[in-house]
């Protein structure tokens, strides 16, 4: 969050974008990362890069050094020079417009997803059990987004940016339902920039949005981030209300569209999937060859809520997920090959190896606690669903 000196956060459509680039916070924090100092909000970043994983600074460092290094620099220089301020056009926005999505996934939270917002509101009231858990994590209350997206305010500043524009990255919400998406790019396209444009955006991929991918050709080059989280009905109980006979079809014709598009698969790694991440990956190897097409796999790991972490686990488990995942090097007709699988693995492979992190009796309680309360909330079952797991889990004397 971006503070004013009073302490107060900028908010998009009522504060200019352009103040809250040049206020303290920012001309410090660029201070402090030239100078090689940590910075507590890129603690995600300092995690993943401690397991070996490449973390999204690296590789945007990789990138921006790789793609437009002269201009990177003496926007430094030039920086460096103003007392940190920036004065150049944006060539990058992360653009996250609201939260309008149609699944629960269960490493999401209400900022990201409409339905967990209507959801978590309603436990709140219905279980004592579930505020109890929010109240001990200091979970925010969830608020209301207010239509920041749809101000002139705002888009005044977008539209003057897009001339400028070398990169444009979509999330939400889900970004194929959000009309303010199609309404940006369409404008990119109709002014002509977006062939100077690399689009990323990430997708659940329980619809098809034909519209959306009409727009693409018309973009530099395009990476679609695919957001599954296990193979089969496993993935159905990670990323509620998701079908995946419906993912499986629109993955594979997601696949199929043509011109410089890519698609990739983006698994949050979690205590839920843990001991079956290798079927996914089977499934995309399997996909990748049906379709004669490379196909990203970078993990994100989930660190909040913590209790979904993967490393509090007992080692029990971890080493079974580590053997798995080593079984899975060795049959695999992709890793070493492809950079962004290999260097996945090997993070999980590290995570997994942490001996030194002991099982988080508390925070595991508490993951049987958030379970059951979701379980009953949908209509769903951990013990069937993950038999393996739960077995596990109460051969170490945990049970819901």
């Amino acid at each position: 969050m971006i503070s004013k000196e009073s302490g107060a956060p900028y908010r998009a459509g009522k504060d200019r974008m352009e103040d809250a680039k040049n206020s303290p916070f920012m001309r410090n924090l660029r201070r402090d990362m030239l100078e090689g100092k940590k910075i507590d909000a890129c603690r995600t970043c300092y995690f993943q890069e401690s397991i070996g994983k490449k973390s999204y600074r690296q590789m945007h460092n990789e990138e921006w050094g790789r793609e437009a290094r002269g201009e990177i620099l003496a926007r430094i220089e030039a920086s460096k020079k103003n007392d940190y301020a920036v004065s150049s056009a944006p060539i990058y926005l992360d653009l996250r417009l609201g939260n309008l999505c149609n699944l629960k996934c269960r490493s999401c939270n209400p900022y990201n997803s409409s339905q967990i917002f209507k959801e978590t509101t309603q436990l709140m009231k219905e279980s004592p059990e579930f505020e109890n858990l929010r109240r001990k994590y200091e979970w925010s209350n969830p608020v209301v987004i207010e239509p920041w997206f749809e101000t002139d305010k705002f888009w005044s500043e977008v539209h003057e940016a897009i001339p400028f524009l070398k990169k444009v990255y979509l999330t939400g919400g889900e970004p194929t339902l959000i009309q303010k998406n199609y309404e940006f790019l369409q404008r990119c396209v109709d002014t002509g920039y977006s062939k100077n444009i690399f689009l990323m955006f990430n997708t659940n991929c329980t619809n098809v949005q034909e519209r959306f991918l009409e727009l693409l050709p018309h973009f530099k080059w395009v990476l679609m981030n695919a957001s599954i989280d296990s193979f089969g009905k496993s993935n159905d109980y990670i990323r509620h209300l998701s079908r995946w006979e419906s993912i499986d079809r629109n993955f594979q014709r997601l696949l199929q569209v043509p011109g410089k598009v890519k698609l990739g698969v983006t698994p949050v790694i979690q205590i839920y999937n843990i001991l079956e991440i290798t079927n996914l990956l089977d499934y995309v190897e399997e996909m990748a060859v049906k379709h004669s097409k490379s196909i990203n796999v970078d993990f994100l790991y989930a660190t909040s809520p913590v209790y979904i972490d993967a490393s509090i686990l007992p080692q029990s488990i971890k080493s079974k997920a580590k053997e798995r995942l080593e079984a899975f090097v060795k049959r695999s007709r992709f890793y070493g090959k492809e950079d962004f699988l290999t260097n996945s693995v090997d993070s999980c492979m590290n995570l997994l190896g942490r001996t030194e992190e002991a099982a988080s009796e508390d925070r595991l309680r508490d993951f049987l606690t958030y379970t059951k309360i979701l379980d009953d909330k949908r209509g769903q079952d951990f013990k069937t669903q993950f038999e393996e797991l739960h077995g596990m889990l109460a051969a170490e004397g945990w049970t819901s």
